[in-house]
C-alpha cells in the first residue's frame, strides 16, 4: 500500500495542479496527510508507546521530522525538475547509497547477500534507464 500510495503522489504531482504549487507547500500537504493516516491507523495516538524521556521524545521527533521533510521536499522538486520517471528509476538506488553510507560512515560489512542485492538493483536501473524492457526488442525501437 505505501508503495502505490507513493507512485500515486509522484504521477499526481507531475499531471495535476499541484505542480504549480512551491516545494515547500507540496511538502507540507503531504506531511499533513501523512500525519493524519497515522493517526487514525493508531486509535489517534492510543497505541503508541510512551517514551521514557524528553531526549528520547526529541530523538524520535528529529528523525520523524528531518529526513521525512527533507525526502518530500527533494522528492518534490525532483518530480517538478525531472519528472516522476527519472525521480522513481534515481530512488530506486536508495537502498544502494543506505548501504553504502552503512559502510563507509558505520563500519558495517559488506556480505554476499548485500552484494549480490546490489547488484540486482544496479541491472534493474540500468534496464529502466536505457528503456529496455521485455517488449522493447520485438518492436525494434525506444520506449518512452
Amino acid at each position: 500500500m505505501s508503495a502505490l500510495a507513493f507512485a500515486l503522489y509522484m504521477v499526481l504531482l507531475k499531471v495535476s495542479s499541484l505542480r504549480t504549487l512551491p516545494a515547500a507547500t507540496q511538502t507540507f500537504y503531504a506531511m499533513g496527510g501523512g500525519l493524519v493516516f497515522f493517526l487514525i491507523t493508531l486509535r489517534f495516538g492510543t497505541e503508541l508507546q510512551q517514551l521514557p524521556d524528553l531526549f528520547s521524545f526529541g530523538c524520535a521527533l528529529g528523525l520523524a521530522l528531518l529526513p521525512s521533510f527533507l525526502s518530500f521536499l527533494l522528492i518534490a522538486v525532483a518530480i517538478r525538475d525531472l519528472g516522476p520517471t527519472k525521480t522513481a528509476i534515481l530512488g530506486a538506488l536508495e537502498p544502494v547509497t543506505a548501504l553504502c553510507f552503512g559502510i563507509l560512515i558505520f563500519g558495517e560489512t559488506l556480505t554476499l547477500r548485500q552484494s549480490l542485492g546490489v547488484l540486482v538493483i544496479l541491472a534493474s536501473v540500468t534496464l529502466v534507464a536505457a528503456g529496455r524492457g521485455p517488449t522493447a526488442g520485438r518492436s525494434g525501437g525506444r520506449r518512452t
